[in-house]
This record gives C-alpha cells, structure tokens and sequence, in this order.
C-alpha cells in the first residue's frame, strides 16, 4: 500500500481493505491468486455480497466430496474410480450433461494430460473433431459432415445430421448414438445412459419427449435422485391415479367448475367462486374454462375482454355481449 502523507510504499491489511479482507483467516490476500482458499480455487471480490470469496477457476468445477475445484477434462478427482477400466475423467457428460467422474475408453487421456469423449470436437478447431489411436492418445481430424454443431453425426440413409441421444431415424425405444468402438452411428439403448434409461421397461426416451409417460407429462431426468420420471408439464397439475390435467380446463370436475390445484396437497382439486375472476360468471354463479361456449349463446365463446379483461360473451371477429 502507499502511505498517502510520504507516498511511500508499506505492508498492511485492514477490515476496512473491503475488497481485499478476508474475514475468515482476519488477513488480506491479492484477489484471482489461491489465497486462503482449497485447491483449484481462487479469491474474487463478490460484488452482490460485498466482500471476498473463493471460488473455482475458469473451467475448473467444484466437487462436492472433497470441497476442491478440479480442472474438466482431466483425471482430477476421479484417478481411483471403482470399476473403471478405461481412462477415468472429471468432465461434463454429453448425455446428462452433469459434471461428474466419467469412465473413457483407455486411450482416452492425450500426452498434455487431457481427456476427451470419443468423437467430440474436444481440443480441437472448429471444423474438427478427436479421433483416438488404437495404441493410445489420438489427433484432429477433419469432420467431413455435421460441422457445425459438436455432438450431431450424419446418418446416411437418410442423408441428413442427427443430435446424439434423440430419437432421430430411431424406433421408440431407442435413440441415436455414435458407437465409438465401431466408429459409426446407430440405435442404441443402454442401461448406463441414466439420463435416458427407464427401467420400467428397459428402454431409452429422448429428454422432454413425451416419451412413456401419460398425457400432460414430459419425460425427463431427476439430478437429483439420479433417475429418470415423468413430470407434469408447468400448467398441469396431477391426480390422484398418477394422470396430468390442464389448469382452469373442464377435466374430470363437475359441470360449473374447473380444475385447479389443492393448496394443501398439490394435486388436482375442483373449484368455483369469484377468487376465480378469468373463469367466474356472476349471472349463473358457476366457473367455465376460457374458448368455449360456457354459458354463453350459439355462436359466442366465453372469454376474457381485451379491454376490461374481464370474462365475456364474443363472437370471434365481433362485439362482445356482457349479458
């Protein structure tokens, strides 16, 4: 620091050093140097929180198990990992998209200490992708289709470029993937693809398809609980035997009353009444779902007014009849 009276320079570290104090150790540190912090991270000032913290390094990614950041892309954390016998790797799997220890095939890791799934464009320039050698490491080569975008392969006979893990040319069941023991792609389903696999019936569903679930549900992979299930979509709300229903439409509930969600459970509920304001019509006291007739005349639907907002009788493309 520089000593404003003499302007000369001296060693010091004080709470009020706000960008630089860091409260834990009572000490002040150089910010983006390690300081006080665990492997593969660094100090940065936290502008929302006003004051230092650690945190990992561009593309380093913190581990939950051990609470350091490794580098992607090398052995990091993963250099005993239980069955692996390929080329263990920290890295984000292209099929979960999780970051996490990932077991290669064993010419997997390159000379710098890299690792990289087969047939990415890996480290590699744009227009290219990893190919691996047989005895081991491997090299750029050009990627003569599907240039564009990393993790999409071309399929002959329909000639045309597919996404790795969608359904593409595939039968339902399985999905498109580049085999990178046969080098070509294919149909394929497989157990360890968590991300896609369900076990019900033994087979792969693209992520966001619908899949094997009901209507009104989505397919998708829980992070958390590290398996596949099926979910409403955000408008719907779930009965009792496991079926998804649109908010505020008719659904399984009696006639004057739409389908809403139980604020006490969660799932499916009918309801009627003036909180309802969109779907509540005073002259009948009962509730209709938006873009049908309701209680309105052959010819009208009932809706919500553009101009007050508020529920109507319209003829589309005419005057509205707030009878």
């Amino acid at each position: 620091m520089m000593d404003k009276n003499s302007g000369e320079a001296f060693c010091g570290c004080s709470p009020g050093l706000s960008m630089y104090f860091y409260a834990p150790t009572n000490k002040c540190y150089e910010l983006y140097t390690r300081g006080p912090c665990a492997v593969g991270h660094i100090i940065s000032f936290n502008y929302t929180i006003l004051r230092p913290e650690c945190k990992c390094q561009d593309n380093f990614n913190f581990y939950q198990e051990d609470g350091a950041c490794y580098e992607l892309n090398t052995p990091g954390p993963c250099k005993q990992m239980p069955n692996c016998k390929g080329t263990p790797c920290y890295m984000k799997g292209m099929d979960s998209l999780l970051t996490g220890c990932r077991c290669l095939p064993e010419n997997s890791l390159t000379d710098t200490g890299m690792c990289y799934e087969p047939y990415t464009r890996g480290p590699c320039q744009f227009g290219e992708w990893f190919v691996f050698n047989k005895d081991g490491g491997g090299n750029c080569e050009e990627k003569k289709y599907c240039k564009r975008f990393d993790n999409w392969h071309w399929w002959s006979p329909h000639q045309r470029c597919y996404r790795q893990f969608t359904q593409g040319p595939c039968g339902t069941g399985s999905l498109f993937y580049l085999d990178p023991e046969k080098g070509g792609p294919g149909c394929h389903c497989r157990q360890d693809w968590e991300a896609y696999y369900w076990h019900k019936t033994g087979e792969c569903f693209e992520q966001e398809s619908r899949g094997p679930c009901k209507p009104g549900q989505y397919f998708a992979y829980n992070s958390t609980t590290r398996v596949t299930e099926c979910n409403c979509f955000k408008n719907h709300v779930v009965d009792t035997d496991g079926t998804c229903t649109q908010l505020y439409t008719q659904g399984p509930c009696p006639i004057g009353q739409i389908v809403i969600a139980s604020q006490i459970s969660g799932e499916l509920s009918c309801d009627c009444g003036s909180h309802l304001r969109n779907h509540y019509w005073s002259p009948t006291g009962q509730c209709y779902p938006l873009y049908v007739q309701g209680p309105c005349t052959r010819g009208e639907q009932f809706r919500l007014d553009p101009r007050t907002n508020s529920p109507a009788c319209i003829v589309w493309g005419g005057a509205n009849n707030n009878k």
